[in-house]
Formats: C-alpha cells, structure tokens, sequence
C-alpha cells in the first residue's frame, strides 16, 4: 500500500432505472460508463429514486473498465418529499439495496419514480440507515427537495448529526456569499439570488432562495461537514430531467484508499478540506506534476536482505508509517544514503554517529553494507526522471537522466545536490531530537506549509483584530448600559418623587400659601402707600411756612387783607395737620382689625401648615415642590436620553 490517492467522483447519479431519465429506453449501461470515464471520472455512486435495480449490471461493467462505483439510492423521504443520498458498500448488491427500500417503507412498484418514496421522515430514514452502517448525504440542501424547506429543529438536528459527514451542495454563489463571513442584508442578497434564479429560468420565488441561502449559510457558518458537488446528471442546460449530458458536470475530489471502500469515503468526509475539494475551489488540480517526486527505491544486497527490496512511492505519501520493526529507519536511512544527505545531519551528534554506524560495510558488529550493496532511487525533479546510484564502494552517488526511450544520461555532481538540496528526509531520532525545542519543531513543520498558514495567519490577524474592535465597542456599549442603567434610576426616582410632591393636599398648602403672601403683601402695600401719602403731604404742609411772607409793604390796605389771609392759611394747615394725624390713627386701626379678622386667622393655619409641611419633607424635596414643573422638566430630557 503507498497511501491514499485523489479521485475525481460524481456521487449523485441518475440511470434509465429513473423515470424521470430521458431517453431511458435507448441509454444502454455501457454507454452510462463511457460517459463516465470521457468525463475523467473516477469513482462514481448510481443513485437512482428509491431503486437499485440497475447496480448490478453497472457495477460489472464499471469494475471491467477501472471504474469505481458505489451502490447507492437517492431515497425521497416523508411528507415534504426531502432527498437523501444513501450510499452502499462497493461490494453490496442491488438486492441489498432494495431490501433496505422495502425495509423503509418504499413500495416495490415505485421504484425508479421520485415519487412517493417512503412515507418515513427525514430523521428516520437516516436513523435506519445509519444503523446499517451506510454513509448518508442529505442531497442538494440549497434547492429542491432539499432540507431547506425542513423545519429550523429538523434542520439543525441533521447538521449537527456527527454520524452524518457532508451535505451536497449546488449554489457556487451562496458558497461565495457565506465565505465572506459577513452578515449580509437581503437587500444585498437579492442581486445573488437574480443570478441564482437565471439557471431556473427565474421561475424560483424569492421566498424560496430564501430558504435556499439560509440553510447554506447555517452549513457554511458551522464548518462541521464536508461540502460536496455533484452533478446529479440532467440532460442538458437548466433540463429537470436527468440524462447522460450532465454526467460529470458537477465533481468532487475526494482523496482515499488506493482501493475506494465505503470506510475509506467517510473517514475522507471526516477530514473535511483536508481530503474533499468540491469544484466550488478553483484551481485545485491534484494531478498538477509536482516540482519532485520520489517514485520508487530499490534496495539490493544489504545484510538484512538477499533478494531486492522494491519501494513503491505515492506523490502523495511524505511520510513513511509503520509498526516497530517494520523497517522505516531502513529505509528513510538508505534514502539519506543513496541521496549523502550526511551534511544535513552533522549537528545532531547522536543522530549522526548511528546513522555512520549503519551506513558503512558490516564489520561484524555495525553497518549494513556489503561490497556489492547497491541502493538505486528513481524520481522526478523539474519535470525529468532521474536515477540515483550509491554503492558501498563509492564515495559518490551517480545520477542519470532517464529520456523517453529509457536511455540513461549520465549528469553532473552538481545535478545530485541540486536535487539532493530538494529533498528533506528526517530520520526518527533526528524528529526525537527536533521535538526537544517545541518553537522548534512547530517552525520546521509550519515551513512545509507556509502557503497554507499565511492565509490563517492573516485571518487571525484580521480576526484579532476584529474582537479587539469589538471589545472596544463592547466596553462602549458597557458604558452606555451602565449610563442608561443610571438614567433609568434617575428616572425612577424623580417619577416617584414627582408622584409623592404631586400629592393635592401638599399643593393646596402650598398654593395657599402663596396667595396668603400675595394677600399680606397687598395688605402692607396699601398701608405703605397711604402712609407715604400722608408724609407727602406733610412735606408739603412744611415748605407752605413761608407764604406771603417777604419786605415788600403794600398799601392801600393790601397788607392788612395779606395778614388776614395768612392767618387763615396757618388756621387751615393745622386743621389738615389733625387730619393726617386722625389718617394715621384709621391705618393703625385698619391693622388692628386685620390682626383681628377671620382672614389673619386663617393666615395663621396656613403657615402652620406650611411649616408642618417644610419639616416633613427634606430640603431639596421642600425646594421642588414649589415648583415641580423643573422636575417634570428634568424627567423629559433624562426620558429622551434613554
């Protein structure tokens, strides 16, 4: 065995035992087979609906053709009529297959029509199944019939089933929309679904590709299945019905044993990328020649063998895998040997000292060379093959540039270390020595496959960078909750305290209160005002002391009338000096009888009501409620801010 190989496969397929087959009265079996392999197909499955009557037939002429097919059925489940590809041993038989049919309820005179299938659900039939051993993959899970029209609990139970390795799927768009890993808006989507619906002749409704990207998208964001593309052969472009034309159309590489068991797929569909690549990744070529590549080793005449020892290498293989015993330090030591990669092992003293102990001429006690030992390598490098010859008795390995007509060219030292600088072997105790050093280690491993690892390392790059963004919104958004938290409090607060202030009884005192100021400030306001008329006119009383009083004598009997006059004026002003003096003696009275009235005696409840009021409540809470529109005030702006 030289390890797991690429096939090209075409899982989903349809023969004339499908109603729905077009021309399934003139498409002979063996014209199905050429298809496949004019296709490059390597391994295909025969999934007809709910039959495996042809398989057999199928199955024999594609075994006398190199071609692998596994059994399978494409079942239509339950009410909802959601597919599901189930696949069978290579070595199973049709009868096999039919028998697991009539076991899940499918009709013996349906087979072959999409249509009823079995009246089991979904989960059933793959519970059956599974049971059985059998691989199943959920069909087309982006378009008809497929899970996307199952319910949101049926569909997460399925995906998230760890005995079910890959889904089918058929959106390349859908592929690239949700490795964006971006939340897209529908309105972003529907340019998607345009392009999508153009292979349908736009007869599917938008609630459909709906449906359809959703449970993609819930498959691609969960990255716990294998994602495969198959054809499901349909006779020609945008045709529902199935024919030779599609056979092939749609393809996975799927890498497995070199003999394709149904152990060998599902350990593959459990590896994920590592060992699936559907055609929705462009570019992958696992046929692409490589810069080198080992082919085979022969090893002749050493003290552990008297016949040749052949090696055969896959391109694939980099790693020799055995039990203890088995022979690989034999082996990976003579490759070291034919290839006097000596050099690269010098600094690793223990290393070094047992590999000279081996490669040298037996002395009875080390070394497994003799004097016609002869270690020969055949490979590829730059697109040529090469042969590369060490013996015990040369210090040099030879090499030769094997034509096309198998003629040898003898090539230049220089040619051997260019190659031989190409090549890394590690024996097992120089990887014991390498793995001390952890940083090590994990350097000279992540070195063979820096390509891959940038694009992670970018990715986690861009990602850290992303959760670091988001730790900063999020410390934001904690601010913004700690403040709106705050503000709810406030809210609540002021809510109550507007509710307690706004008590009637507390307004009333304190309306009544206000108008009693009103009221005593009228009342002092009229007194002042009255008492400063009455000292105006005092005043006045004062400045008359000067009438008609000057040297100028007047006869004629003039000044005897003016002294007359003047004594009446002074006899006036005294009687106007008893009634100012009697006005201030009414304000004196007037206050008294207010002192007195009804209306000071309720003055006097009022303030006591207030005062019994100002001790009830705290200083700020007495200050508000003489005015509680600020705090009706207050709880609008802090109800808008939240």
């Amino acid at each position: 065995m030289v390890g797991n190989k690429w096939y090209k496969t075409d899982l989903h397929l349809h023969s004339p035992e499908s109603v729905c087959f077009k021309n399934r009265d003139s498409v002979t079996a063996e014209e199905w087979i050429e298809e496949c392999i004019q296709k490059g197909l390597e391994c295909v499955a025969l999934t007809d609906h709910n039959s495996g009557n042809n398989i057999d037939e199928y199955k024999r002429l594609a075994e006398e053709r190199g071609l692998i097919l596994f059994p399978g059925v494409e079942v239509t489940c339950g009410d909802t009529g959601t597919h599901l590809l189930i696949l069978f041993e290579t070595t199973d038989s049709q009868d096999i297959v039919n028998d697991f049919l009539i076991r899940i309820g499918v009709s013996r005179t349906s087979f072959g029509d999409s249509k009823p299938g079995t009246e089991k659900s979904v989960l059933d039939v793959i519970k059956e199944a599974l049971k059985d051993g059998k691989v199943v993959i959920p069909a087309h899970i982006d378009e008809f019939n497929g899970i996307c029209y199952l319910d949101n609990t049926i569909q997460e139970k399925i995906l998230n089933n760890s005995d079910i390795n890959a889904v089918q799927l058929v959106q390349k768009e859908f592929y690239e929309l949700s490795m964006s890993h971006k939340s897209i808006s529908k309105k972003d989507r529907d340019p998607v679904y345009e392009i999508v619906n153009e292979r349908y002749s736009n007869t599917v409704p938008n609630g459909d590709l709906d449906k359809w990207y959703k449970t993609a998208k819930k498959f691609y964001d969960s990255q716990k299945m294998s994602c495969l593309t198959f054809s499901d052969n349909p006779h020609g472009p945008g045709e529902s019905k199935h024919g030779l034309w599609g056979i092939g159309s749609r393809y996975t590489y799927i890498k497995m044993s070199e003999t394709p068991t149904l152990s060998s797929l599902r350990d593959a569909l459990r590896m994920g990328a590592l060992r699936v690549k559907p055609d929705f990744i462009e570019n992958f070529n696992p046929n692409k020649k490589k810069k080198i590549c080992l082919e085979k080793l022969i090893i002749k005449n050493t003290i552990q063998n008297k016949t040749d020892i052949v090696i055969d290498f896959s391109q694939d293989l980099t790693t020799i895998i055995g039990s203890r015993g088995t022979g690989k330090s034999f082996i990976t030591k003579l490759l070291a040997f034919v290839l006097q990669k000596e050099d690269s092992i010098k600094h690793f003293q223990e290393v070094f000292l047992d590999y000279n102990n081996f490669a040298k001429k037996n002395d009875g006690h080390t070394g497994v060379l003799k004097d016609d030992t002869e270690v020969i390598l055949f490979l590829e490098f730059d697109g040529n093959r090469y042969e590369i010859i060490r013996s015990a008795a040369t210090s040099r390995s030879s090499v030769n540039r094997i034509t096309e007509e198998g003629d040898r060219i003898e090539k230049s030292f220089e040619r051997l270390i260019l190659i031989s600088e190409s090549i890394d072997i590690y024996l097992q105790k120089q990887i014991f020595e390498m793995s001390k050093n952890q940083t090590s280690i994990r350097d000279f491993l992540d070195s063979y496959c820096i390509n891959d690892i940038e694009p992670i390392r970018r990715e986690i790059r861009e990602k850290e960078s992303i959760v670091k963004q988001l730790d900063l919104e999020n410390q934001s958004k904690e601010a913004d909750i700690l403040k709106i938290n705050r503000l709810t409090i406030e809210i609540e607060d002021l809510e109550n305290q507007f509710k307690k202030l706004s008590n009637p009884e507390y307004q009333q005192i304190i309306n009544d209160k206000q108008k009693a100021i009103q009221e005593s400030k009228q009342i002092d306001e009229d007194v002042n005002n009255i008492k400063n008329y009455v000292r105006t006119l005092e005043g006045i009383l004062r400045t008359g002391d000067g009438v008609l009083e000057n040297d100028l004598k007047i006869s004629g009997g003039i000044q005897e009338l003016r002294k007359q006059l003047k004594m009446m004026i002074i006899s006036y002003r005294k009687e106007i000096s008893i009634i100012l003096n009697r006005i201030d003696d009414s304000i004196e009275t007037y206050l008294e009888d207010v002192n007195k009235s009804k209306w000071s005696i309720n003055r006097e409840k009022i303030v006591d009501n207030y005062n019994n009021l100002e001790s009830s409540l705290s200083e700020i809470e007495f200050e508000q409620i003489q005015n509680l529109s600020s705090i009706n005030s207050d709880l609008d702006k802090k109800s808008v801010l939240n």
